[in-house]
């Protein structure tokens, strides 16, 4: 094997386990050379888009980050850039990058947090009346 291919299935391998967490480990996704091929062949091994959704879901309600971060690029031999740019194409072709940026769903219950933020007023509203 040389070395073009080993980067680029280590490069697969830790997008998987960006988008699946460990669940991702043990699949075996072949060789792929864009993300919208990683996400059809996620989709072959019972990964469809609505199940990946619900990973991001249940991360997002357990205060997890998601994607998932992968510490150990340098070791796989996979550049930081060329990663990240492969996990932010999957999560838009996904449309889950609103969700990544924060956005609040409508149907998301408020948290104590929000319910804080919700109750103050800035310092420059004064008070009224």
């Amino acid at each position: 094997m040389n070395e073009p291919s080993r980067t680029a299935s280590a490069l697969v391998e830790a997008c998987v386990q960006a988008l699946l967490g460990p669940a991702g480990g043990a699949l075996d996704i072949g060789v792929v050379t864009e993300p919208q091929q990683l996400l059809s062949r996620l989709a072959d091994a019972g990964w469809d888009p609505v199940r990946i959704a619900d990973v991001a879901s249940q991360c997002r309600n357990n205060s997890v980050r998601w994607p998932f971060e992968s510490e150990n690029l340098a070791d796989m031999g996979v550049g930081a850039a060329q990663f990240h740019a492969w996990v932010q194409a999957c999560v838009r072709l996904l449309e889950l990058d609103a969700t990544n940026a924060g956005v609040r769903h409508a149907t998301q219950a408020l948290d104590a947090e929000d319910r804080r933020l919700l109750a103050e007023r800035p310092p420059h509203h004064g008070s009224v009346g």
